[in-house]
């Protein structure tokens, strides 16, 4: 099966979230090499333990961003990862009782993770930016404000 690619376009230009976005892809790339021999199922268990974990991690890092931003659509972005943490649930409990669709599970991790990046994740990125370049505004208007104080401080610098 062809590999997960990580390219600069999925990039939400976060180094935090790109890191770990790099490696769920990685995690991802790993699920894709198992081959179809003997030890394949147990292979995929070990491989979606990994995914399951680091998914967990970085759905908690990704989630305290979102609470330190203030992110407006916090809640229904922490049930994106919820509906994720269960379905790859779900896809264990298949592997475990031999129903899993190897091929369907395969497309599931990597149109999930690429759509969720590009439309979610960047999002909060977008957000996080567009708070910045408002604080910096804001500070730059409250530095004006105290020049103009200043220079209109007709005391010449005493203490009256």
């Amino acid at each position: 099966m062809t590999p997960f690619q990580w390219d600069e376009s999925m990039s939400v230009g976060d180094p935090m979230l790109d890191r770990e976005h790099k490696v769920l892809v990685n995690l991802i790339n790993k699920v894709l090499e198992i081959s179809a021999g003997p030890d394949r199922d147990v292979e995929i268990m070990h491989a979606l333990t990994d995914m399951y974990l680091y998914a967990k991690e970085h759905f908690f890092d990704e989630e305290g961003l979102m609470q330190r931003l203030d992110y407006p659509d916090r809640e229904r972005h922490i049930g994106l990862h919820r509906a994720f943490v269960e379905k790859a649930q779900a896809l264990t409990d298949d592997c475990l009782d031999g129903t899993l669709d190897f091929q369907e599970f395969a497309d599931y991790l990597m149109h999930w993770l690429k759509r969720h990046i590009a439309e979610e994740d960047l999002k909060i990125v977008i957000f996080a930016q567009s708070q910045a370049e408002a604080d910096t505004e804001e500070g730059l208007d409250n530095d004006d404000d105290d020049e103009t104080e200043s220079d209109t401080d007709n005391t010449g610098g005493c203490t009256v």
